[in-house]
């Protein structure tokens, strides 16, 4: 691979992070009730959308980084 390719996707991938992590704080924000007990908030709907979607960010941004450096 190419370097300036590499260089293409992994400034992609963390942008793309970076964004996913931005949705991750609206729906905790919009979606999460925190007033509520743990075990009670943790069953939501905004937490089952959160948790994958903050792995796939996650997970983006270290590969964005890594190809970076």
């Amino acid at each position: 691979m190419k370097l300036t390719n590499l260089l293409r996707y992994g400034s992609l991938a963390a942008s793309a992070g970076g964004a996913l992590f931005i949705v991750v704080d609206l729906i905790a924000l919009l979606l999460l009730d925190f007033d509520k007990r743990h075990s009670e908030v943790v069953t939501s709907l905004g937490w089952r959308l959160q948790s994958p979607i903050s792995l796939v960010a996650g997970t983006l941004v270290l590969l964005g980084l890594i190809c970076l450096y």
